[in-house]
């Protein structure tokens, strides 16, 4: 096997400012109409947070993992309740009908929620029509690993399916023309996560500048 040199603090930061123009550049996308930059999104999230046992995420390896990190959820999942649940989004109501939508900073005006980046990467930010929880990481691993941000898998874990093609949190509006359902709701998550992040990393790269 051929020999592996290590990376400089350097090179390490300069990919961690690539990964971020990466995210920005894809949210401004996503923010024109282009939402399948949300698999972009997915992406680069991977790169800076995802773990496992034989290698470091790209925050741990800078140790910007000590951060505080913002929570738009406004407290997260609520215990006890027995609907599906999204509190990263909001309901639009535009030409093409009901669709779901990032908060971006147009929440509940409740005081900001910080969490460490572990707490926050694994928290669940989604709850479906059959009660199964998915996290930050959940959305984002599936994606980037299954759904076409860095791979495509012939078949979809049957959660992650539900939840992005078939409305598996049962969000309708009704119509002259009757009840229409939403659409995916994980790529507007994305874009919230992208927007979490970034407030998040701000003073990292304010520091790297």
């Amino acid at each position: 096997m051929a020999k592996s040199i290590p990376q400089s603090r350097a090179e390490l930061e300069e990919s961690f400012e690539e990964q971020l123009r990466f995210i920005e550049k894809s949210a401004q996308l996503y923010d024109a109409g282009d939402h399948p930059e949300a698999k972009r999104i997915a992406t680069a999230l991977r790169v800076l947070f995802h773990e496992t046992r034989n290698s470091k995420s790209l925050l741990v390896q800078l140790g910007f993992d000590v951060l505080q990190f913002h929570d738009s959820t406004g407290g997260g999942i609520l215990p006890g309740n027995m609907l599906t649940e999204c509190p990263l989004l909001l309901m639009g109501i535009g030409g093409s009908g009901p669709d779901y939508e990032p908060m971006l900073d147009s929440g509940p005006p409740l005081p900001p929620t910080l969490s460490s980046m572990k707490a926050w990467w694994n928290q669940d930010v989604f709850v479906d029509d059959q009660k199964r929880p998915f996290s930050r990481s959940d959305i984002v691993r599936s994606v980037a690993d299954q759904d076409g941000g860095a791979h495509v898998d012939p078949a979809l874990e049957d959660g992650y399916r539900r939840l992005s093609r078939e409305n598996s949190l049962a969000w309708t509006v009704g119509s002259p023309a009757g009840k229409r359902s939403a659409q995916n709701p994980v790529s507007a998550a994305l874009r919230q996560l992208a927007h979490e992040v970034l407030k998040s990393l701000a003073p990292a790269r304010i520091k790297l500048a």
